[in-house]
């Protein structure tokens, strides 16, 4: 549970202040008060169902996003790439493989120096 809480905090947290709201201000726009929210995301309060989806609604979200950490979105994204790049090479012969191999190289290595 703590768990949970913890990343519920941070999910709002990072939110609000990517839209460069300050607590007050998304409190308002949630019809919630500051207190509230601070101690949302302070982990004093386990908001109710109700709130949060005010808060997703501010935000422009269904519920279930707000339990959904970046980690996790951020590992899926990666996996989503992957296996794009998996589909372009798939059914390709050894030749197209391998200039695929020597071209992703290339760019990784000069990423790295820059």
């Amino acid at each position: 549970m703590a768990d949970i809480k913890l990343e519920i905090a941070q999910k709002i947290r990072n939110l609000r202040r990517r839209a460069k709201l300050t607590q007050a201000e998304l409190a308002e726009k949630a019809g919630l008060s500051e207190e509230t929210i601070g101690a949302i995301e302070r982990r004093k309060y386990s908001p109710s169902v109700e709130t949060l989806q005010s808060i997703a609604g501010v935000f422009h979200l269904e519920l279930h996003q707000l339990f959904v950490s970046d980690r996790k979105k951020q590992a899926s994204e990666f996996e989503d790439k992957l296996a794009a790049i998996v589909g372009m090479v798939r059914g390709r012969d050894i030749k197209d493989l391998e200039l695929a191999e020597q071209l992703l190289r290339l760019v990784f290595k000069r990423l790295d120096r820059d």
